[in-house]
């Protein structure tokens, strides 16, 4: 039997780790700027926690990657919100291809990767209603335009009121 400081931990043993050590592991797994085998020993080194990379990888699928979609998905919202139609339809299609690539990892959870799926998709259909709204107000204003000028057409006495009467149920603008 190993020594205790030398046994590896379960994936779910990450959670116990102090705040600190976890935030300091959350961070260097988010930065991406090391590999799992460096931050496995660093965690050895520092912390005293011996695990394999694939336990890390599923922490950070199970843990970091959801915050970072919820921070991505905050931050598109946030550029939405401000009018970056533009940015904000560049961001989904990040996420979109982010999903897409996850989908490919076999070790990808299948609960999770549905979860932000459908977090896409709902991002789109809200893009879409912003745009049908756009439409029927626009529409909308059109409508009005064309009900003033009839109305000063009447004002005026171009129409009569029977005629305006007969344009409005043509246009269906009663």
């Amino acid at each position: 039997m190993l020594p205790t400081h030398q046994k590896k931990l379960r994936p779910g043993k990450l959670s116990q780790l102090p705040p600190e050590a976890r935030a300091a592991l959350d961070a260097r797994l988010r930065g991406q700027q090391d590999t799992l085998e460096g931050i496995a020993a660093w965690l050895e080194a520092e912390h005293g926690v011996t695990i394999s990379p694939q336990a890390l990888s599923m922490y950070y699928r199970r843990r970091v990657l959801p915050e970072k979609w919820r921070h991505m998905e905050a931050i598109a919202a946030e550029l939405n919100r401000v009018g970056g139609e533009h940015v904000a339809a560049a961001a989904g299609q990040a996420v979109a291809q982010k999903v897409f690539e996850w989908a490919t990892d076999e070790q990808a959870d299948p609960k999770l990767l549905a979860t932000f799926y459908k977090l896409m998709l709902d991002t789109q259909a809200q893009q879409m209603d912003a745009r049908k709204l756009a439409i029927l107000e626009a529409k909308a204003r059109q409508a009005e335009e064309a009900r003033a000028a009839l109305e000063n057409k009447v004002a005026n006495g171009g129409l009569t009121p029977e005629a305006l009467a007969l344009a409005e149920e043509a246009l269906n603008l009663l």
